[in-house]
């Protein structure tokens, strides 16, 4: 913190971004915080698409921790733009599988929402969550809204969806996933009811 403090001091000019370690040990048992897993995903977005002011700032612990490959956050990485027709449910498989919880309202990064034409989405490349609507299959709008009011602001033209999350739990990673704790208990001996906790969250 204290290095992107000075940086932005001594060079406004430039743009500095870090990469945040996880704000939970992975022994603690709990999950890593929203704020937190939008940040890092952030950050990758922004180190995939990096201009020449940018400065990016990590700390080894940051560094340290597994993240999504390349090739995978390319290919979950989108484009919503006025005008353009997307069918709005195969929208919805692609944002939960890109990471993003449903949410009666949107007041987290990585959360989505659905009210009959009326899509809300917080992607971790906006301040701001989106608020979409359709006319059918088309994109009629697409405008930035307070969380705390949600009331529509700004119209944009296009918005930019990322994997909300490091982890995409999608049905290959899962089944890879059995496998491999099937696998290991086998080797270790631990009984089918043990892996079975194990396996069954999955």
């Amino acid at each position: 913190k204290q290095v992107l403090h000075d940086l932005q001091a001594l060079m406004p000019e430039l743009d500095a971004v870090e990469l945040q370690a996880f704000d939970e040990s992975p022994y603690s048992g709990l999950y890593p915080s929203s704020a937190s897993l939008q940040s890092r995903t952030h950050f990758l977005w922004r180190a995939r698409h990096a201009k020449p002011s940018d400065i990016f700032v990590a700390s080894i612990e940051a560094l340290l921790q597994k993240t999504l490959p390349v090739d995978l956050f390319k290919s979950y990485e989108f484009t919503l733009t006025k005008g353009e027709e997307v069918d709005i449910d195969t929208l919805i498989r692609q944002l939960a599988e890109s990471g993003y919880l449903s949410a009666p309202l949107v007041e987290d990064g990585g959360t989505f929402s659905r009210r009959g034409d009326i899509l809300d989405i917080f992607s971790p490349t906006l301040n701001l969550p989106i608020r979409i609507e359709f006319f059918g299959d088309q994109i009629e709008s697409i405008r930035t809204f307070q969380i705390e009011t949600q009331r529509s602001e700004s119209e944009l033209n296009s918005a930019v969806i990322v994997p909300a999350r490091e982890i995409l739990l999608r049905e290959d990673v899962v089944e890879h996933a059995r496998k491999q704790i099937k696998e290991f208990c086998d080797e270790q001996g631990i009984s089918k009811q043990m892996r079975e906790t194990l396996v069954d969250p999955l």
